[in-house]
């Protein structure tokens, strides 16, 4: 994970957040609002106040490359993924009219559950950053691919703004992690 300052200054450069001031730092949170599942998907949850004064949660997870990294239609056509509850709570907090089947899977249930825990603390402000420590050509691709479902943009050591009307302002970030970009 990147140090704390790196962090703070990658989300200060968000427009309307400014630099923002840490309370408290969570480890090893995993959201059990879209699956009672224990699983690997552990994060570093950081919750504070931005300069104007908003509220402000950061989750902060790695994003790699393993056996179990699937697209949706992968995990639709395994039978592995049930297509009411979780798909739904996804598809509302992140503002999606559909979910397309090509999306990986665990990016989009980080970026619901770091939503869906904004909105039950009633805070508005959402940020994902997701760090790799090797960055295939796999993990950019499912990186394009969610980054341009949500934003006009996908360029990687950069936040984007969700273009989608969401139930937060949902801000994410894939940063490579042998080039030091996290700052």
């Amino acid at each position: 994970m990147a140090p704390l300052p790196r962090l703070i200054k990658a989300v200060s450069k968000i427009p309307g957040i400014g630099l923002p001031v840490i309370a408290e730092t969570r480890l090893g949170w995993k959201s059990s609002l879209l699956s009672g599942r224990e699983g690997n998907d552990l994060v570093t949850l950081y919750t504070g106040k931005s300069t104007n004064g908003g509220e402000l949660l950061i989750s902060e997870s790695q994003f790699s490359e393993n056996p179990s990294f699937k697209n949706i239609g992968q995990l639709v056509n395994a039978n592995t993924l049930k297509l009411g509850y979780p798909l739904y709570y996804i598809k509302e907090a992140l503002g999606l009219k559909v979910v397309p089947l090509h999306i990986a899977y665990p990016l989009l249930y980080r970026s619901a559950s770091i939503i869906l825990e904004a909105e039950r603390l009633h805070i508005k402000n959402a940020v994902l950053i997701l760090e790799a420590h090797e960055l295939t050509p796999v993990i950019s691709s499912a990186y394009h691919d969610f980054a341009d479902l949500l934003s006009a943009n996908n360029q990687i050591n950069c936040i984007h703004h969700s273009n989608l009307p969401g139930r937060a302002n949902f801000y994410f970030g894939l940063f490579d992690t042998k080039q030091n970009q996290l700052h």
